[in-house]
């Protein structure tokens, strides 16, 4: 894992979609950084000694301890961590939508209600940051109302994107408050 994850991890939780790490790799980096929370979903093997599609959150246990809750969806494309506080419920979810997953019309919008069903899954209450790489060009090849169908789920939950432009990898950050 690059260094430079790993110290913003130190700052605040981080969602990392398509890690390419096999789970001895995983289990190593644990190891190693015994004062970072981590999750994963184990990347799929698409090689000998090649691995991907795996998604994580990483975060410093000094300053948010430990998950009270971690969830994992839509085969481990989705995963998320609950912390209680003072100011109630937090979650972080980490969102990966492979092109491969939405290569029809029916896979696209199974995409879309998978989503969907996870941000659902969240406590109202909480407040939730979703981290993820969506996929939106791929995605809209197959139903042209892609992006905007998640950018509606996520509006109806309270989020917002937290950026004013998107990278050219469309990823996207969304917290808010749910309301």
């Amino acid at each position: 894992m690059r260094k430079i994850v790993l110290r913003q991890a130190q700052k605040g939780p981080i969602a990392i979609q398509e890690h390419k790490m096999s789970p001895e790799r995983m289990e190593q980096l644990q190891n190693a950084h015994p004062d970072l929370g981590m999750v994963f979903t184990e990347a799929t093997e698409v090689g000998k000694d090649k691995y991907a599609n795996g998604v994580a959150i990483l975060w410093h246990t000094y300053k948010h301890g430990q998950s009270s809750w971690g969830r994992e969806y839509w085969g481990g494309r989705i995963l998320a961590v609950g912390f209680i506080g003072n100011e109630g419920v937090t979650a972080y979810m980490s969102v990966y939508v492979p092109p491969s997953d939405i290569e029809t019309v029916k896979e696209a919008e199974k995409a879309i209600a998978e989503i969907e069903k996870a941000i659902g899954k969240v406590e109202r209450e909480a407040t939730l940051y979703v981290g993820g790489d969506f996929n939106y060009q791929e995605g809209n090849k197959r139903v042209g109302t892609y992006r905007e169908e998640i950018e509606t789920i996520m509006a109806y939950y309270g989020l917002r994107s937290a950026l004013r432009w998107e990278s050219d990898t469309n990823k996207q950050i969304a917290p808010a408050r749910k309301e």
